[in-house]
């Protein structure tokens, strides 16, 4: 019996939800409103009934930190081709754009677009890169409201 073990994994980039803290746009790896709905839910919410492969979630989510409290300013269903806004009503019935996210503790990471390689000479004398890494910035929410935010650098 043997052992498969993939040497390369191919993967679509998927679209991400967008963060504006202190007028600096941030491209998200969180996903606040799945805190408060599961997915089932959302796609019921939005009438998901295709995806494309850069979108799994079916939608595109825009959030904003003002003073210190975190907020989503609007949706749009179908990101990878018509980009159709949504109104906030369906999710939160009765109000309109920004929602206050008092659902969602945790921690939003987001790249800064800062990257490195770790440079390596080998015997021959060639120069490889053998790691590689990625500024992040890290928001801290508790209850929709900002706790810290620091920068680290994240290498592998």
């Amino acid at each position: 019996m043997g052992f498969f073990s993939p040497t390369h994994v191919a993967a679509t980039e998927q679209i991400a939800d967008v963060l504006i803290y202190e007028s600096t746009e941030y491209e998200i790896r969180s996903t606040p409103l799945a805190q408060l709905f599961s997915k089932q839910q959302i796609d019921a919410i939005l009438s998901i009934d295709s995806w494309c492969s850069a979108s799994w979630r079916g939608y595109k989510a825009y959030w904003r930190i003002e003073g210190d409290v975190l907020l989503l300013t609007g949706l749009e269903v179908d990101p990878c081709d018509a980009s159709t806004p949504v109104s906030a009503r369906g999710f939160f019935p009765g109000q309109s754009y920004p929602i206050q996210a008092d659902w969602f503790s945790g921690d939003i990471q987001a790249p800064t677009g800062k990257t490195w390689g770790t440079e390596e000479e080998l015997s021959d004398g060639t120069i490889t890169i053998s790691g590689y890494g990625v500024e992040l910035r890290t928001f801290v929410v508790a209850n929709g409201v900002l706790t810290d935010s620091y920068v680290e650098r994240a290498e592998w």
